[in-house]
């Protein structure tokens, strides 16, 4: 539980700081959740999850080339902090994958639709049964009437039952938007 003491209290640790962060983001203080996230950041900029949610935060505020650079960042370092613990890379993988998607779908917002489509590829090689990862890129190529083939998700794994259940999705919308 919070409450309004504990927002205004310094925070001496960046968790305290993140947490406050994420309390203001919740409150729709975007300005001071970016303050907090970017404290945290310099106490530790190897915190690539700290990057992902400020990158969030950047572009619900519409500042996309802020938030583009965040999650760029992100994916670059890794999201999990570097410790002398190593993390299983399976779960570095899902991370990685979540700044991919924020980043293709900034780079949608910005009418970049070719880079969203890489991250949006990228990201299907990191997990390929992911719908939302797949419709995104569809509905990019749609969006700027490439002629993406609704096949290549099978390219990936032609046994995928997920992506046959999503290319037919993506064909049926695609048909009802043409009508």
């Amino acid at each position: 539980m919070s409450n309004t003491k504990e927002t205004q209290q310094e925070p001496d640790d960046y968790v305290a700081l993140l947490n406050r962060g994420v309390e203001y983001f919740n409150k729709g203080n975007y300005e001071k959740a970016i303050e907090d996230f970017s404290a945290v950041i310099k106490i530790n900029p190897d915190y690539g999850d700290v990057l992902i949610i400020r990158g969030n935060t950047y572009k619900i505020k519409g500042d996309y080339d802020k938030a583009i650079e965040d999650f760029s960042v992100a994916i670059k370092i890794g999201s999990w902090p570097r410790t002398k613990v190593l993390h299983e890379r399976r779960f570095q993988d899902l991370w990685d994958y979540s700044a991919l998607i924020k980043r293709g779908l900034t780079y949608f917002y910005k009418n970049n639709h070719n880079k969203a489509i890489e991250d949006f590829s990228a990201a299907i090689k990191i997990k390929p049964d992911y719908k939302n990862a797949l419709f995104y890129r569809e509905f990019t190529a749609y969006a700027i009437k490439d002629n993406l083939e609704t096949k290549a998700a099978l390219e990936i794994d032609p046994n995928n039952v997920n992506a046959r259940e999503t290319l037919e999705e993506i064909r049926q919308r695609k048909a009802g938007i043409k009508k």
